[in-house]
């Protein structure tokens, strides 16, 4: 079984043993991802493998990357109103709070 862990954008499945053959870990960032629905898989390489639709690979799991995120920050500048200039600012992407479809994962580690 595979152990998955996130930190910030990054999913990381840990290295593991299917049907007899040592599938490496890998570390993929999900930044690019936004709003899709990831599915991680073990290829018919036996490597780890991301896809945004169903293929015919072993599926370990899937969830849906949040969407993007924008914040007001205050630029320190200020306008002839003497009011605060705000600027949009992408937030980070931050997979901790993802519900995740387990199928073969040992253990989810936010």
């Amino acid at each position: 079984m595979a152990t998955i862990s996130v930190s910030g954008s990054k999913l990381s499945v840990g290295a593991m043993v299917y049907k007899g053959v040592s599938i490496a870990g890998k570390t993929f960032d999900l930044d690019g991802h936004k709003g899709e629905r990831i599915r991680v898989y073990i290829g018919n390489d036996n490597k780890f493998t991301i896809e945004t639709r169903p293929t015919q690979k072993q599926l370990v799991c899937e969830f849906d990357v949040p969407t993007k995120r924008m914040v007001s920050v205050d630029t320190g500048k200020k306008d002839e109103f003497k009011q605060p200039i705000m600027a949009s600012k992408e937030q980070k992407l931050d997979l901790s709070e993802v519900e995740m479809r387990n199928i073969l994962m040992k253990e989810v580690k936010k």
